[in-house]
């Protein structure tokens, strides 16, 4: 057909009509777009239908929400036919023939609730009519003459065929009692029924019912053989574009995730202050596409600020978390007294309605580049390790207190510690000690102490990339068990070039 003509049935608005006789026309929610519909959920330029070799195709324009033809999606420039229905957000495009219109919907006919079939009603097994299908060379092929109405039958047919997986002939439709009696089967003039269930593996989808008008014609056993084999295949489709529907979601669902990944990404810091005092690196690896661990270095003056947190949960909802309280220490402890009291502010924040009781684990602290005084808090997370220049590797002690946002008011105890220079500091989540392998074992924290003394005058850098490889080898083929982070810190003295 070298004019396509179409119906459209936009979101906001009335349906129309429009012939495409250019060879080619663009569909979007914008003014300029050959063929306008108001649809918010449009992009302005949504896809185009065009001529080529006399055939009129339908390509998407990388829409943000996806061209669909009869519920695919459209991934490359396909066909259309008459008939076809083309779905652009929340508006449908139907491909009409030459000179044909949209019918409405008619009412259907459905009867009482007769419990009892005519004698003149034949069920058998669909899947039994099915594999004699497939054993009959010579399938039977019927066409019926071209009738207007709706199709007639009873709730009990509806019982039969779709709750029991049977397809049913009704041959004389006047021997049953229910139709005989209905002013509605005078007046259409139905004598024969035969119905199929949409069924596949999975369970029934539904029923096809055809239904002849003339004595003379009535359906007949074949016809049920041949319902029943095409209402098996229309079954199969029915799944296939359902899946494909689903698939094409999930392909929406998972770029807004990856979107997601990288505005979390982008919270992160990408550089560290850079002072002679300091050496500073750190790593994230969400064990999903968006993680509930943060980590943040803020410099202020002489001082440094540091956090490693680690929010309860996964997913979506631990991620909101985490770029809440990464914005709220940012907001809060740059000019606070002292730790202590920035962590009471942040946790009165985050416990302040907080309906689903979700918490955040964090290692706090401050550290006096001029001194190398150290001021820290610990809300219910693992202990930091000191790696020292010339001592031991020690796990730092104090009080534990409740993690943010579990109890509001509570006043957060702080301890101090002078670092010597070219000690190291290494914090960290529990994902780092608790990556398994693929048969459950735990890295456990005596391989991660083990790891670290070696790493004694080591840049950070290279002990943050460190570990990572040495988790990856532990774990192999193993999916991630929980986000991994960990920031490290050395201090090597006051006014010493690194």
């Amino acid at each position: 057909m070298s004019v396509l003509r179409l119906r459209l049935e936009p979101r906001d608005g009335e349906a129309f009509r429009r012939e495409v006789r250019a060879g080619s026309a663009i569909l979007g929610r914008s003014s300029k777009a050959d063929i306008a519909l108001a649809d918010r959920f449009l992009s302005r330029q949504h896809a185009r239908v065009f001529l080529s070799d006399g055939i009129w195709l339908l390509e998407d324009l990388g829409s943000r929400n996806t061209t669909f033809l009869n519920d695919r999606p459209v991934a490359e420039p396909t066909p259309l036919r008459p008939g076809d229905v083309i779905r652009l957000a929340e508006s449908r495009v139907v491909v009409e023939g030459p000179g044909e219109s949209i019918a409405g919907a008619g009412d259907g006919l459905v009867g009482d609730d007769d419990e009892r079939l005519p004698g003149s009603t034949i069920l058998r097994p669909a899947a039994q009519l099915l594999s004699e299908a497939r054993a009959t060379a010579a399938p039977g092929v019927r066409q019926a003459p071209s009738v207007k109405g709706e199709p007639l039958f009873s709730r009990r047919l509806v019982e039969e065929v779709v709750e029991k997986g049977v397809a049913a002939l009704v041959t004389d439709a006047s021997l049953d009692e229910r139709f005989a009696a209905a002013e509605s089967i005078v007046v259409s003039g139905v004598r024969s029924l035969v119905a199929a269930p949409l069924l596949d593996s999975e369970g029934c989808l539904g029923m096809i019912v055809l239904s002849a008008r003339r004595r003379a014609h009535p359906f007949v056993e074949g016809d049920m053989e041949l319902l029943a084999a095409l209402a098996s295949a229309a079954a199969l489709r029915i799944r296939n574009l359902a899946l494909t529907e689903e698939t094409a979601r999930r392909r929406l669902l998972d770029k807004e995730l990856d979107l997601a990944a990288d505005i979390q990404t982008a919270m992160l810091p990408r550089t560290f202050p850079t002072r002679a005092e300091i050496d500073v690196a750190a790593a994230l690896r969400p064990a999903r596409t968006v993680g509930g661990d943060l980590y943040d270095v803020v410099l202020e003056g002489d001082r440094l600020w540091m956090l490693v947190g680690d929010v309860s949960g996964k997913g979506v909802g631990a991620a909101l978390l985490m770029a809440v309280t990464k914005t709220l220490f940012r907001a809060i402890a740059p000019g606070s007294a002292s730790v202590a009291s920035a962590m009471g502010r942040v946790n009165d924040e985050l416990a302040r309605d907080n309906e689903r009781a979700m918490f955040v684990t964090v290692f706090a602290a401050r550290l006096d580049l001029a001194t190398g005084e150290l001021r820290y808090v610990n809300g219910g997370h693992n202990p930091t390790y000191r790696l020292e220049a010339d001592g031991p590797l020690t796990p730092l002690g104090g009080p534990v207190d409740p993690a943010l946002g579990a109890v509001e008011g509570h006043e957060y105890r702080e301890s101090t510690l002078a670092l010597r220079p070219g000690d190291t500091l290494v914090l960290y989540t529990d994902g780092v000690v608790e990556a398994r392998a693929a048969d459950g074992e735990e890295f456990h924290s005596l391989r991660f102490e083990s790891y670290l003394g070696g790493c004694r005058g080591a840049k950070a850098e290279d002990v943050v990339q460190g570990l990572l490889s040495r988790l990856e080898e532990f774990a192999g083929d193993a999916p991630p068990y929980d986000d991994v982070t960990v920031l490290v810190l050395r201090w090597l003295g006051s006014g010493l070039e690194s």
